[in-house]
């Protein structure tokens, strides 16, 4: 199917050699001499891509491309300004708007078909990534529903079973055993749940408000020293020992205290989980100028710098085939958000065979009096 163009011009002159221009060439078109008629238009029909003069009667094209960017189904057409005002401020403001090209009148019918068939190309060339990366999310989203979530169901599932078809059977100890289990899969479970919670929470805007509401000034060390003590169990079923250094009790930041305990449990547990039986994860708080840190080292199999970025992806594995305790693939993602929210940074050092060392940098404040 041919591309379809919108053209808006206050001049009829104008929008027919434009529209003859184009349709020679192959396109559709739709015309219009006015904002409110190309915006009525475009509700019937979308166009793939704008081409819009900028001084009109009523809207402008400046308010054109402002309402275009603000519906959710326009955002991504590409949009050119075709117009006689020449001046830098104008093609300045254009350009600080967002505006794709700005051609100006009279125009070469060569210059205009060139970007025309360009931001077309690229339009398209952007439509495949996406659907790609989505894709790609829906395969990793169907194998962590298949996988991650029917794995601690299953276990459930078969458990309740064996108890229930020889309950009577069973010693003190095979019971306790079974409840141990039952316990650790709710576990998993649950936090599967609160990831996939604190997710949409992330996306919705939730989170960012309820930083607005309820940061405060807290030592950093307040919200460190529980991620720790929860931790420490973990590290010891798995025969791996925690140190600590550096606890400062002087570094101050403003955070949303049970956001700040997300990002540092899911990352200490992240090093937990890929350190090898015997190994040590440290955990170190730092500062600099204006910045507080809290360091979290391990042992573990390390990334190359390509991993590093993946990392961060949503539902991201790295080497699932061989590292089957690493999880549903949302801490980092998370942690990074969050962080965000809180005006900080997360900054890795990783080495394949060596381990990774992540920091979380937050602002620094002084101590309330």
């Amino acid at each position: 199917m041919a591309p379809l163009l919108m053209v808006i011009d206050d001049n009829p002159e104008i929008t027919e050699i434009l529209s003859l221009l184009f349709r020679s060439r192959g396109y559709s078109v739709m015309t219009a001499q006015s904002g409110e008629e190309a915006l009525h238009a475009m509700e019937q029909r979308r166009p793939d891509l704008i081409l819009c003069d900028v001084m009109m009667p009523g809207m402008s094209g400046f308010d054109v491309f402002r309402q275009v960017r603000a519906n959710p189904h326009w955002q991504t057409l590409p949009f050119v300004f075709v117009t006689a005002l020449s001046d830098s401020p104008t093609r300045l403001s254009s350009t600080e708007l967002g505006v794709e090209a700005y051609i100006t009148k009279p125009f070469s019918n060569q210059e205009l078909l060139s970007v025309v068939a360009g931001l077309l190309r690229r339009a398209k060339e952007l439509q495949v990534h996406t659907a790609s990366q989505m894709d790609s999310f829906k395969s990793q989203l169907l194998f962590m529903i298949t996988h991650e979530l029917n794995t601690p169901l299953s276990v459930i599932r078969m458990l309740t079973d064996s108890m229930r078809s020889g309950f009577n059977k069973l010693t003190r100890a095979q019971i306790s055993g079974y409840l141990d289990l039952l316990a650790s899969s709710t576990d998993e479970l649950s936090a599967i749940v609160e990831s996939m919670l604190l997710a949409l929470q992330i996306d919705s805007g939730r989170a960012e408000e309820l930083f607005a509401s309820w940061a405060g000034p807290h030592p950093l060390r307040v919200v460190l020293d529980p991620v720790l003590i929860q931790a420490a169990g973990r590290a010891r079923e798995r025969n791996v020992t925690l140190r600590t250094e550096g606890l400062d009790d002087g570094l101050w930041v403003k955070c949303h205290e049970q956001q700040l305990y997300q990002v540092f449990d899911r990352i200490l547990d992240n090093a937990i989980r890929f350190s090898p039986k015997g190994e040590t994860v440290s955990v170190r708080m730092i500062r600099n100028a204006e910045r507080a840190g809290v360091e979290f080292c391990d042992h573990g199999p390390g990334m190359s710098p390509e991993e590093t970025v993946a990392a961060f992806d949503r539902l991201h594995q790295i080497n699932r085939a061989e590292q089957e305790q690493q999880g549903v693939g949302l801490s980092l993602n998370l942690a990074s958000s969050l962080v965000s929210i809180h005006g900080g940074t997360i900054s890795v050092d990783s080495v394949p065979g060596k381990g990774s060392r992540f920091t979380v940098w937050l602002p620094l404040i002084d101590a309330p009096a």
